[in-house]
């Protein structure tokens, strides 16, 4: 786990020159470390977690210095920086694929008829974590591409004010 300590000092660094306050370099610092012991004891690889991280960190400073306003609407912001993709990217890593299963997918086929129809769709849930989209996300995109690629998923305030929850 040495290749983490590298990121917990630019995270340090990044706490000096004020891109982060105390409290997100110590949040960020566990999870950073949770996040390592969890896809290496899955037989995952360190270095994606510091590619990721170490993206994740520069996103955190750039948004420091220009904050996104957002709208009540948007589209997916896929420049300079593809937040979906980091999303997806971020979170696959988690994910034991061959322990997933997805249930009741014969609603998903027919949700996709209707959306063929021109007919709406809502999807209601009370998700609890800000990853749920990406989860939600990766468990459709290789079945259900259209869907996973055209869902429109509402944010709250913490996911739109934290610094940490933003990306």
């Amino acid at each position: 786990m040495n290749q983490l300590q590298g990121l917990l000092d630019t995270l340090e660094e990044a706490h000096q020159k004020g891109f982060i306050s105390e409290k997100c370099k110590l949040i960020m610092g566990d999870f950073i470390q949770n996040y390592g012991e969890a896809v290496t004891s899955s037989g995952g690889d360190l270095q994606e977690v510091v590619n990721i991280f170490t993206q994740y960190i520069s996103i955190l400073k750039d948004l420091h210095q220009n904050p996104y306003s957002f709208e009540p609407y948007h589209e997916q912001i896929r420049s300079p920086v593809d937040y979906y993709q980091f999303g997806l990217d971020f979170t696959r890593p988690l994910i034991a694929e061959d322990q997933s299963a997805c249930l009741g997918e014969e609603n998903l086929v027919e949700i996709e008829k209707h959306i063929k129809a021109k007919e709406n769709v809502i999807l209601l849930a009370n998700h609890q974590t800000e990853g749920d989209p990406q989860l939600i996300s990766l468990l459709l995109e290789k079945k259900h591409h259209e869907l996973e690629r055209d869902m429109i998923f509402v944010a709250g305030h913490r996911v739109t004010e934290d610094i940490l929850a933003v990306p």
